[in-house]
């Protein structure tokens, strides 16, 4: 028996179009600078009968899954955990290159949209998931030697021995034309399915299709439906799954209407999921400026900061109905975040002169930057972190390597001139989520 060896457990995201529902295809994006470590949280109640010394009946009460997210920031998939932490972007082209910029820009008074996932984590042996993964907590620790990532996931109950470490080909069947009457087929791998209503459920195209011996029961599932009306969705799976398939195709013997016809488009491709050519947000890239105004910020630089903490907790929480229905939490809701950010400096004329603005209260905008390689000139791979701080707690004076340094927490806070309290922009090359 081959064993399920550590080394080889990958992680793939996909996107959620409605939360907490998996992804036609099922996870479509694979991480390689990033762990998502998930694992299973139980409420387990056990009860003991009056008179006896130990319980006779043990029962489940929620179930979730808590997920611990480490790795180094690259420029790319970055863009996924900002997606679920601050905002759900639209990445925007760079005039006519490769490059795309997205903006993550959390509102101070009102909801953000952000990003759940699919989340599927395994290899070859075996593998699981979760729905509605969504990032509760999301920091960064950048020293000369690491520019470091951490965060918490939370998701629904863990779906285990799943089948899928790859992406299922997915094929939308639809009708035009509003016919009336009439029946039509499907051809796959030249076998041919018996009439299908033009009215039919996706349960009755999903019984024709998987009678063909080139699919085959258990290898296809399809939603969606009824037709006309509404598309079928076709996601090939089991021995089936994670393949490119060959486009179905149809005939029609339609009646009414205008023009009907049946037709069948790929809407995912089956096979490996994406992945991205590594690019690390190395230490060396990285600059952090200090100014009293966002107008002025990137305008002085920080020459002796010997490490910068980014942390954002407490970001989202989940919500447990009373209802029997639900097999995990039902949605989640924003709660007050904290954000703060952590600069350890040398304890020089600059350093220490941050002692007036502590004991004045009043507010810093910082500005991390990190510019990698060229995309497409003049555009870099490039990451920005802009933040409007207070001073809100000092730590002891220390030695780092010879240095004599003190660390100042700033807690992030609204500027209203500004209107916002912290902003990232992140150039790639993601087109989409």
């Amino acid at each position: 028996m081959t064993e399920r060896a550590t080394i080889h457990q990958l992680v793939q995201i996909g996107v959620e179009s409605v939360a907490g529902t998996r992804p036609a295809g099922g996870a479509n994006r694979r991480l390689q600078s990033i762990s998502i470590s998930p694992g299973i949280q139980m409420d387990l109640n056990l009860f003991r009968a009056k008179g006896y010394k130990f319980p006779s009946v043990g029962a489940q009460g929620r179930e979730w899954v808590q997920a611990a997210i480490e790795g180094q920031a690259d420029y790319n998939e970055l863009t996924w955990l900002l997606a679920s932490i601050l905002a759900t972007p639209t990445p925007a082209q760079q005039g006519a290159t490769a490059a795309y910029q997205c903006d993550f820009t959390p509102d101070s008074d009102g909801p953000d949209t952000v990003s759940s996932f699919y989340v599927e984590e395994g290899g070859s042996v075996r593998a699981h998931a979760f729905a509605y993964g969504l990032m509760t907590e999301f920091g960064y620790e950048i020293t000369r030697q690491a520019f470091n990532i951490s965060g918490q996931m939370i998701g629904q109950a863990l779906s285990e021995n799943i089948s899928s470490m790859g992406v299922n080909e997915v094929q939308t069947l639809s009708i035009t034309g509003t016919p009336t009457g009439g029946t039509f087929t499907i051809t796959f791998g030249g076998e041919t399915t018996a009439a299908i209503d033009y009215d039919a459920t996706a349960a009755e195209v999903q019984a024709a299709l998987v009678a063909l011996s080139s699919i085959g029961a258990g290898n296809m599932l399809c939603s969606g439906g009824p037709l006309p009306g509404t598309a079928v969705v076709c996601e090939f799976q089991g021995d089936e799954g994670q393949t490119n398939q060959a486009i179905m195709t149809t005939a029609d013997s339609l009646t009414g209407g205008t023009d009907p016809e049946t037709a069948v488009a790929e809407t995912v491709a089956g096979g490996a999921a994406t992945s991205y050519t590594l690019n690390p947000i190395l230490p060396e890239h990285v600059s952090i400026y200090m100014d009293s105004a966002y107008g002025s910020l990137g305008t002085t630089l920080l020459t002796r900061v010997l490490k910068a903490s980014f942390k954002l907790n407490n970001r989202q929480s989940p919500l447990w109905p009373i209802n029997a229905a639900e097999d995990s939490y039902a949605a989640v809701v924003e709660t007050e975040p904290e954000a703060t950010l952590e600069l350890l400096v040398e304890a020089d004329s600059v350093g220490m002169g941050l002692l007036t603005t502590a004991r004045a209260g009043t507010k810093k905008f910082i500005r991390l930057e990190a510019e990698g390689d060229e995309i497409a000139s003049p555009y870099n791979y490039k990451f920005t972190h802009d933040m409007c701080g207070i001073i809100s707690a000092v730590g002891e004076f220390s030695d780092e390597e010879g240095v004599f340094a003190i660390p100042w927490t700033f807690k992030l806070a609204h500027d209203p001139t500004w209107g916002k309290a912290m902003d990232v922009d992140l150039i790639n090359i993601i087109t989409a989520l």
